[in-house]
């Protein structure tokens, strides 16, 4: 069964500060001027030989894209390449040689007006230097610069950068905190870009920052998500696997992975496996570097599955011998399928603490916004301490005690209801119905009730609290 779900969207407006920063830490390159080498505006991924003078860079303003909240991936790829593009473009009216790019990192901000909070903003931060290359030597060293010519992490051995010491990470806080990261190497010693497996998920975040996700399936196993692209595993709170999740299986759905917010430092990561092979590298051999071990641990690489063509390297999983007590089997209220909360919701009763200490996991979204995970079915978001949103379809990941066929209940809705009666039955207190394809919109006083249908059978429903 295939069926078309929207989303809708709206435009905030995103400030990048472009600050001036030490060439000391200068990671992406962007090549200019007048070299043998390479044609002018060329975006190179090695450092120059020779340096002679450097100078500021400059400051934008450029909107993104947001879709319930969540900023997309193709915004902020937009927005990112709008920015290295402007970048280029100063520097060549400028009459410089060269950009050096020393960080890319986004923030997410929420304006106050007059005492009450108003609209959230995605702000992305690009530091740069702007530098003439020496007159007798316009060459390139075999030194990797840390971002390639997308802005995304390629840093290997050979360029030796360091992670800030001073990270503060406090649960509590809503700030998302993004730290860049010190290496994209993969190795079968046991580390992911420099942490340990057996690391704990305190000692992960003070490293990593804020995960996109923190699941919970039972007291002793749980999974962080950093973007959409990676996952960590935790026995007993010590990592035992991490994985990318392109080919590898993994307890999430398509629909949970659909609301994970973007990590652009793992998502864009173009990691390396123990320096020697890379993401997206091709190969003939079936069978060979399928996997690399390590004392006790592993690496499985996934390759594409072309069949009469060059296989390419899309993903990894890290593991050591503990991984095989990961249990998904799910504690809790994880068979709660049924939910007579209308009632509540009309009444502006819902306690939010109560929902948020009865889930299995939260998604970081922004700031001010949390997402978090009732059960294999229910999400809702909470800003400040007030439940703003709710949604209850299709399952969201895959456990050893989960039932992906049963039916949902929410109120008088339920999985599968015909909406035809429905419609004829609105109740009376409701202030409006309009139908949107295969979407029903009812609208009541503090509320509204969204129904998506598929062949004239509700898969998903949505309450949007005011």
């Amino acid at each position: 069964m295939c069926r078309t779900k929207q989303s809708s969207r709206y435009i905030i407006t995103v400030k990048l500060d472009i600050k001036i920063v030490q060439l000391v830490s200068a990671i992406l390159l962007v090549y200019l001027g007048a070299s043998i080498h390479v044609k002018a505006s060329e975006v190179l991924t090695l450092q120059p030989n020779c340096i002679h003078a450097m100078t500021e860079a400059v400051e934008t303003i450029k909107k993104l894209k947001v879709i319930d909240g969540v900023l997309t991936k193709d915004g902020y790829g937009d927005i990112r390449k709008i920015a290295i593009e402007n970048l280029v473009n100063r520097a060549v009216s400028e009459g410089f040689d060269a950009v050096v790019i020393t960080g890319i990192k986004t923030k997410s901000q929420s304006d106050q007006i007059r005492g009450r909070q108003a609209s959230e903003r995605f702000i992305l931060e690009a530091s740069a230097n702007f530098i003439n290359l020496c007159p007798d030597d316009k060459t390139l060293s075999e030194e990797l610069t840390k971002y390639n010519s997308d802005g995304a992490l390629q840093l290997g051995k050979s360029a030796p950068y360091k992670l800030k010491n001073s990270i503060e990470f406090k649960a509590a806080s809503l700030e998302i905190v993004k730290p860049e990261l010190v290496s994209n190497l993969v190795l079968s010693q046991g580390s992911l870009y420099g942490l340990e497996l057996m690391s704990s998920s305190r000692q992960t975040i003070e490293y990593f920052g804020t995960p996109s996700m923190v699941f919970h399936f039972n007291e002793f196993n749980k999974v962080l998500a950093y973007g959409r692209s990676h996952l960590l595993y935790y026995v007993k709170d010590k990592l035992v696997k991490a994985a990318s999740r392109i080919g590898t299986a993994h307890p999430f759905t398509y629909e949970l992975n659909n609301i994970l917010p973007f990590d652009e430092r793992f998502d864009d990561s173009m990691w390396s496996i123990n320096g020697s092979i890379n993401k997206n590298d091709e190969s003939k051999e079936i069978g060979v570097l399928d996997k690399l071990e390590s004392n006790a641990n592993t690496i499985k690489l996934v390759w594409s599955d072309y069949k009469n063509k060059r296989r390419k390297l899309v993903g990894f999983e890290l593991f050591n011998e503990m991984a095989t007590e990961f249990d998904k089997t799910f504690s809790g209220n994880a068979d709660t399928s049924s939910f007579d909360w209308m009632q509540a919701i009309e009444e502006r009763a819902l306690d939010a603490e109560v929902m948020i200490q009865n889930s299995k996991g939260v998604l970081s979204v922004n700031s001010r916004r949390k997402r978090y995970l009732l059960n294999d079915r229910l999400v809702f978001d909470v800003v400040g301490k007030q439940v703003k949103r709710i949604v209850i379809g299709d399952p969201l990941y895959i456990g050893s005690n989960s039932d992906s066929n049963k039916i949902w209940q929410f109120g008088d809705y339920y999985k599968g209801q015909n909406i035809e009666p429905v419609l004829e039955n609105i109740p009376d207190n409701a202030n409006s119905l309009e139908v949107l394809n295969d979407e029903v919109h009812v609208s009541y006083d503090n509320y509204d009730v969204v129904l998506f249908t598929y062949e004239k059978e509700i898969y998903q429903l949505e309450v949007k609290l005011y």
